[in-house]
């Protein structure tokens, strides 16, 4: 049994490890031992690679999808929210932990199961990519999926993370909009992925572009370099003429280059007095300013008052 068990990766079928030779009783002993561990009927993995997946949620999902992929007969790819966490895509609002897979064999639209959801959909082969050895819908295809159908705001923060990252381009974006005309949901996905920027580096810094542009608020540059009198050169997540904008998320502060976290907060202070010295507003604004909608009038005053200082130093 135990060379037989050294073939055993990932999720596996009783089918499978039956034309290995093990019996229905050696099966049943394996279960009720905990020694494999029941994923759906018929599908099973082993103890040590489940513990292993579950140290990492992607991981963890892979083998909830490749089990279900296992109990379906015919040919079906991973999609929707479950392509974007294989492709670990950073979400605004974490989506159920159903696993969502795709087939192009005409059925039922939008058919729920046991713990997944079934749907179908043109899908070219050009359209699918591998991911944890499972068949996955490429990443600019399943922007466009959920693009078609999520809000404004959460479709965008799929998109900037998923440029950002690098693992799609925004002529690949582009490429699949001009091949998917007339389906349901195209006007949807393209406002949302041509609105994406590959600069933004947060979902706070995403959401923060979409209050700012349904506010009204110009549109701003991001991630804008300055170069301070006294040397110092200051990356910006928002620029305006004379006004700088940052969003202040949990992650701008963690330490990533041996710092402690008091010394980021003081680099940052002093990064803020200088900009304000040499005549910048600097507008700072947290997710609690965007929830209490803050954030528009917060830099539309800002801007008023550097136009004001601008005026000021003319006359």
């Amino acid at each position: 049994m135990e060379r037989r068990r050294a073939v055993l990766s990932g999720a596996f079928t009783r089918a499978h490890v039956v034309a290995l030779g093990y019996s229905a009783e050696e099966i049943r002993i394996l279960l009720r031992r905990r020694r494999w561990v029941v994923l759906r009927r018929g599908v099973y993995v082993t103890a040590e690679d489940f513990e292993a997946a579950k140290s990492d949620s992607v991981q963890f999902h892979a083998l909830q999808c490749a089990a279900v992929l296992l109990a379906l007969s015919a040919p079906h790819v991973v999609a929707g929210a479950s392509a974007a966490r294989l492709h670990r895509f950073k979400f605004l609002n974490e989506p159920a932990d159903e696993v969502v897979v795709l087939t192009s064999k005409p059925l039922v639209h939008g058919l729920r199961r046991d713990g997944y959801l079934l749907r179908q959909a043109p899908l070219p082969s050009e359209h699918v990519r591998v991911r944890h050895d499972l068949p996955v819908t490429s990443p600019a295809r399943t922007l466009l999926d959920l693009a078609a159908e999520l809000p404004f705001a959460d479709a965008v923060v799929l998109a900037d993370s998923a440029l950002h990252k690098r693992v799609v381009r925004q002529a690949e974006l582009e490429d699949v909009l001009g091949t998917s005309e007339g389906r349901p949901g195209i006007e949807k996905a393209r406002r949302s992925l041509r609105f994406a920027d590959e600069r933004a580096e947060s979902p706070l810094e995403s959401v923060s572009r979409v209050a700012l542009h349904e506010g009204g608020v110009p549109t701003p540059q991001t991630q804008v370099v300055l170069d301070l009198p006294s040397g110092r050169r200051v990356r910006t997540d928002f620029f305006w003429p004379w006004v700088v904008g940052e969003a202040d998320g949990e992650e701008k502060y963690k330490p990533t280059d041996g710092r402690s976290v008091i010394e980021v907060l003081r680099d940052e202070r002093e990064r803020e007095y200088e900009l304000r010295d040499v005549g910048y507003e600097v507008v700072r604004w947290g997710w609690i300013d965007l929830w209490r909608a803050r954030l528009v009038p917060r830099v539309l005053a800002a801007m008023e008052r550097a136009a004001q200082r601008q005026l000021g130093r003319a006359g």
